[in-house]
């Protein structure tokens, strides 16, 4: 403990209020205070009322005024596309086009795979034996 006291703590020591203070009174202000300001809320449901209006009014006004909508050009039947132009033979769509005007017939299956006729194969396949090694 020091020698000499403090004096802030003298002069609160001697202190004494003039006016009561209403402890209930005090605590209500003070929550009110730190109370967020309810304002925000407000201003986005308006925002949402006048878009919301906005679009009604655009979706609720005349065919007339609207801008037509851009209807896709079909050919007809009778007109025939145009032929692509020649790819140079070096090209990859140039030897799809040889390898099919070539008509040559499927290749073979495989020795022991299976045939079209064999049923899918599945989870259960292995414990049927219908894997072959």
């Amino acid at each position: 403990m020091p020698d000499r006291p403090d004096p802030l703590t003298d002069a609160l020591a001697r202190f004494t209020p003039t006016a009561r203070l209403d402890r209930d009174e005090v605590l209500f202000r003070a929550g009110r205070a730190s109370a967020p300001n309810g304002r925000w809320w407000k201003r986005a449901a308006a925002l949402l009322v006048v878009t919301q209006a906005a679009t009604l009014a655009v979706w609720l006004r005349p065919a007339a005024e609207r801008s037509p909508v851009p209807v896709p050009v079909v050919p007809s039947a009778l007109e025939l596309p145009p032929e692509p132009a020649p790819l140079p033979p070096d090209s990859y769509g140039a030897f799809i086009r040889a390898v099919r005007a070539d008509g040559l017939p499927p290749p073979a299956p495989a020795p022991n795979g299976p045939s079209a006729d064999d049923p899918p194969l599945s989870v259960a396949s292995g414990y049927r034996g219908q894997i072959l090694e």
